[in-house]
């Protein structure tokens, strides 16, 4: 498993790209970077079909050969491989200016920080600015969308873009932030563990269908400020987490977990708020 093994680098500016727009110097400057959030993803056995405005584009599963650099992503170094022509010509002429498709480089991997390793994980991370898989619950959502007056679905989870989601009541809203980061729980058959809350950036604001900006993503989540055990302060929803032994997750799986803490793993910054 890779989470985001391609990635997108600007030459220029010398940074990786992602929805949020920003340049080097970590402020908005590229405000068409957003429409990646329209893009298509289509994961064959062979390859990657991908689809947006600027046509179609297949993007083999097997690793290739090609020019190998470091990344950085927010302070994280990432070994990668430029990919071919055909990507760099294809994502060029979607955002509108010259980027280079890179993948993660699998015979030099990034390690997690050994804070965030559990015994028996993976404990890689490639393109992800954080942890390789992300936790989400609807009960949650549904939760923050009635504690903030907010017509129910305003805010699609999808904005957030988890790759476990527990469906509709699940273990209950605002569950997850109890769950026993050192006790594994299981996804199907494929062990985890929750490492830390996520701190939510601006880019559950845009629609991730179109590439707009709805807003609502970060509105829907007042009441969830707060500190986590490294001392990031911010917005909170969804739980990072690592996974274990080699296997298959699918739409339907069950998300089975054993032992929950008596308290969250979030510090909130007002006693009131939700737990």
């Amino acid at each position: 498993m890779r989470d985001r093994d391609f990635v997108l680098f600007d030459n220029a500016e010398g940074c990786f790209i992602s929805q949020r727009g920003l340049g080097r110097d970590g402020r908005l400057r590229y405000r068409l970077d957003r429409e990646l959030a329209a893009v298509a993803i289509d994961v064959q056995s062979d390859h990657v079909a991908v689809t947006s405005r600027a046509g179609h584009l297949e993007l083999p599963n097997a690793p290739g050969e090609g020019i190998r650099k470091t990344l950085d992503i927010f302070g994280k170094q990432l070994p990668v491989v430029e990919q071919g022509p055909d990507a760099k010509r294809y994502f060029s002429m979607l955002l509108r200016r010259e980027v280079t498709m890179v993948r993660s480089d699998r015979e030099q991997p990034r390690l997690l920080p050994e804070r965030y390793r559990r015994d028996g994980a993976f404990n890689q991370v490639a393109g992800a600015d954080g942890h390789p898989l992300l936790l989400l619950s609807e009960a949650s959502l549904s939760a923050a969308h009635a504690q903030n007056d907010m017509a129910p679905g305003t805010v699609p989870i999808t904005r957030y873009r988890g790759n476990v989601i527990i469906s509709g009541d699940g273990i209950g809203a605002f569950r997850e932030d109890y769950i026993d980061g050192d006790v594994p729980f299981r996804i199907g058959d494929v062990g985890a563990w929750a490492v830390k809350a996520c701190s939510r950036c601006s880019v559950p604001n845009n629609d991730q269908t179109t590439g707009e900006i709805a807003g609502g993503g970060l509105r829907v989540l007042r009441g969830r400020t707060g500190r986590i055990f490294t001392g990031e302060e911010g917005s909170f929803f969804g739980q990072n987490i690592v996974h274990g032994n080699e296997g298959v997750i699918a739409i339907g799986d069950p998300v089975v977990i054993d032992a929950m803490a008596s308290t969250p793993n979030i510090e909130f910054r007002n006693a009131a708020e939700p737990s």
